[in-house]
């Protein structure tokens, strides 16, 4: 049981991984020296626009949590900001297969919001 959790803890570390990769990699910018790419329950993401050039920063959490086994249920919430989506459907499309496989996906959005729920084995 100890090593299962080990194993899920380090999928979420991978995944939050993958995020601030995937998000460096299109924008060529490092995070900030005062934020952190990932921390142990959010990891900062520096969206950079193309027509300010304005750098804002948006807590992203993500939640698993065990349904059954094998069956994990994952909750992202993070700020509704431009092309925010589309980094983090990246980030879910290139751990599917990988690490995880994506069984169902609902995407909801509310007062300047958005929480993914991603259902996955």
């Amino acid at each position: 049981a100890i090593k299962y959790i080990q194993d899920l803890q380090r999928q979420a570390r991978d995944i939050k991984a993958e995020i601030c990769a995937l998000h460096s990699s299109t924008n060529n910018n490092e995070c900030s020296s005062n934020s952190s790419c990932l921390t142990s329950a959010t990891a900062d993401v520096d969206d950079n626009t193309h027509q300010s050039q304005h750098v804002m920063c948006m807590a992203l959490q993500i939640d698993i949590s065990k349904m059954e086994e094998m069956t994990f249920h994952i909750r992202i919430y993070c700020e509704k900001a431009p092309r925010v989506l589309v980094h983090l459907t990246r980030a879910l499309d290139s751990v599917s297969g990988q690490l995880l496989d994506v069984q169902n996906c609902n995407v909801t959005c509310f007062d300047g919001h958005v929480i993914i729920t991603v259902i996955a084995k």
